[in-house]
């Protein structure tokens, strides 16, 4: 639904022990299998290093794959926002949902201005996880949208905010993706979120507001929203 853009170039980073069963339910779809998990930065910088390393002019769109959006075609039109505004900007673009619940498990972004559908806005922080009365705060107050975990940018974006803020990381990424051997590179990297090892102190970060009935389904206590 990305159009040309994006079309025929999925490509899905999974955990080996689930490797089989990703490719059973996907047949067809690039896989890179992480011999050991190390949360969304290791993942994401690899398949950055992997897209850089075949075409220096790469963009990714980050999509983890416990998310549900009823709005297929809303999500695709914002997407295309995204993409062609971290291109213009160098930028890392995010999707922001607007709160519908003073919610504690999800991240939230923290605008400069009100949110406008569709626009494209800059970021003022990453705030992780907060407690209820500060969670119940921020849906009353306004410039705050929840962190869907969706990132646009160029793949040589991500590599260099890599390099700046885990450098080990990005070394080792860099080096797998050159051919060497994964296990021992990531086995010795640092376990963290994109959210905490990259977003919070990211450069440059634009945001783009977008209602397309998004909720994240990685707890049972989500599954009756979607």
């Amino acid at each position: 639904e990305l159009g040309k853009r994006v079309a025929g170039s999925a490509l899905i980073v999974t955990a080996e022990s689930q490797a089989a069963a990703t490719r059973a339910s996907v047949p067809g779809v690039e896989l890179v299998v992480e011999p050991v998990g190390h949360n969304t930065a290791a993942a994401i910088g690899l398949a950055a290093a992997i897209l850089d390393a075949r075409d220096p002019a790469a963009s990714l769109v980050v999509l983890p794959a416990d998310q549900h959006v009823s709005d297929r075609a809303g999500l695709a039109a914002t997407l295309e926002t995204a993409l062609a505004a971290a291109g213009q900007a160098d930028a890392i673009a995010t999707i922001g949902i607007p709160p519908t619940r003073p919610e504690t498990g999800f991240g939230y972004v923290e605008l400069t201005a009100p949110a406008v559908p569709g626009a494209v806005q800059p970021v003022a922080r990453f705030v992780e996880k907060p407690d209820l009365a500060t969670a119940e705060h921020y849906v009353a107050t306004g410039p705050y949208l929840w962190n869907a975990g969706i990132f646009c940018a160029t793949a040589k974006r991500l590599l260099a905010e890599l390099d700046r803020q885990l450098r080990d990381t990005a070394g080792a990424v860099r080096e797998i993706a050159g051919g060497a051997p994964a296990k021992p590179r990531y086995e010795a990297l640092r376990s963290i979120s994109i959210d905490h090892g990259i977003m919070e102190h990211a450069e440059r970060v634009v945001t783009v507001p977008a209602a397309v009935g998004w909720d994240d389904v990685g707890s049972w206590a989500a599954l009756p929203a979607v």
